[in-house]
């Protein structure tokens, strides 16, 4: 369907105090970032999500709305399959870190996203702050020569169809990375699909190489720690076939310590071991744009909620 009406629940078990504002909000979907554009400018919206850097450029000083941006919890990364040639070699998975233009991405986000290359947000606990790779074309050439990958290689790369976190479309990013690569002469082969279909080949540990996301489910160091290095957890280390002991016991002791000074040392430990050993190329954490009429209030940015809304704060005059 393109478009979802939610209903109040007028029992809802909260009480007066919890009332939602608005007997009901009424979901649009638009893929379109120009429909959604021309739907906030014209009133058809009231509020618009999900906007890039040339469609918050538009709409900013426009005085019948606001915008309102904050920093998401998610974090946008490229992946391999450890078990899969050539990444089931360590050398070949550092030289993709040291290949990509790291730069570069964060200039066609226009703003809409920060450099974070740990598996870890900014905001949380554990989060060091280091930002180890930028591009080194002649490292990773000699990294990838050394996992025997050769000039002329072809390695197939899956992207999803549509708009990836920040505005910009997933094409984009991988056209970028696929750039750099053909400096050094490796071939990215480009394969787009709908994410639905993507994430049910990567949960199946079949693909070779990939861009997506990930969001925490809780805002503890935990919700990134363990899917990222876990691999028994059947999640992230999971689906890139990454069984490595120590990021596995890394990942435990940094999970159950209940020194908070301890723990966040341990997890610096393990944003550095998944840094150079993992199956990740970590990109950025993106910002989130909303457009909002003027005639509305009680829009509330919550990085826990992102990309979703309390709707129940919001009322319109």
């Amino acid at each position: 369907s393109s478009a979802v009406t939610l209903d109040a629940n007028a029992v809802y078990w909260g009480g007066a105090g919890a009332t939602p504002a608005r007997k009901c909000v009424i979901l649009q979907k638009m893929p379109e970032s120009a429909n959604r554009v021309a739907a906030i400018e014209t009133g058809d919206a009231d509020i618009a999500r999900q906007l890039g850097p040339e469609q918050a450029a538009a709409l900013d000083g426009n005085p019948d709305l606001s915008l309102v941006t904050g920093l998401d919890t998610l974090l946008a990364y490229a992946s391999v399959n450890a078990a899969m040639a050539p990444f089931d070699n360590a050398d070949a998975r550092l030289a993709l870190r040291y290949a990509i233009n790291y730069d570069n991405i964060i200039t066609l986000l226009g703003g809409n996203g920060e450099l974070v290359q740990e598996i870890i947000p900014i905001g949380f606990a554990g989060h060091v702050g280091n930002n180890p790779f930028t591009q080194d074309l002649a490292k990773a050439k000699e990294l990838f020569a050394k996992a025997g990958v050769t000039e002329g290689a072809v390695i197939p790369f899956t992207v999803a169809t549509g708009t990836a976190p920040g505005g910009v479309e997933w094409a984009v990013i991988a056209a970028s990375i696929q750039a750099d690569l053909a400096q050094i002469g490796i071939n990215l082969e480009i394969q787009q699909m709908q994410q639905s279909e993507l994430l049910t080949k990567y949960r199946a540990q079949e693909l070779p190489m990939l861009l997506m996301n990930w969001s925490p489910d809780f805002p503890d160091p935990d919700g990134n720690g363990t899917p990222f290095s876990n691999y028994d957890a059947k999640s992230l280390a999971w689906r890139n076939a990454w069984n490595d002991p120590q990021a596995i016991e890394l990942s435990k002791a940094a999970a159950g310590e209940l020194d908070s000074a301890k723990r966040v040392e341990l997890y610096g430990q393990l944003v550095d071991y998944v840094q150079n050993n993992g199956p990740y190329a970590m990109l950025y954490q993106p910002t989130r744009v909303y457009a909002v009429r003027n005639n509305v209030e009680g829009l509330v940015y919550d990085p826990n909620d992102s990309p979703n809304i309390s709707f129940w704060l919001i009322s319109k005059q």
